[in-house]
């Protein structure tokens, strides 16, 4: 998981939002500053999840839906996809990033 910010006096809440969200389970990740984000945003979360059957990769992105601010908002998952996915994939797969809305592009 990489983590992109663009003010590193985010640093604690990000840590502490990511050990609420994650619990037990917290993935090797890092955190690297940049100038600016895309969109104006403060933050974007960039991880690749591993499904069960095979080593299919994905790109998984977080955002911060109607809101410019970090951490508010409503949070969903984005994928990007190469190639559309088996509805029961899809579904296997919505449910691990945590969120209410999973968007698969």
């Amino acid at each position: 998981m990489t983590i992109y910010v663009s003010d590193m006096e985010l640093w604690g809440r990000v840590n502490e939002t990511y050990a609420r969200v994650m619990g037990d389970h917290r993935p090797a990740r890092a955190m690297i500053p940049v100038k600016e984000l895309h969109f104006g945003t403060q933050i974007e979360i960039q991880a690749i999840a591993a499904v069960k059957e095979g080593n299919m990769k994905l790109e998984i992105f977080q955002v911060d839906a109607f809101t410019s601010e970090p951490f508010q908002g409503n949070p969903a998952a984005v994928v990007p996809l190469e190639a559309w996915l088996p509805d029961e994939t899809m579904l296997d797969i919505a449910p691990e990033n945590n969120f209410a809305e999973t968007a698969f592009l």
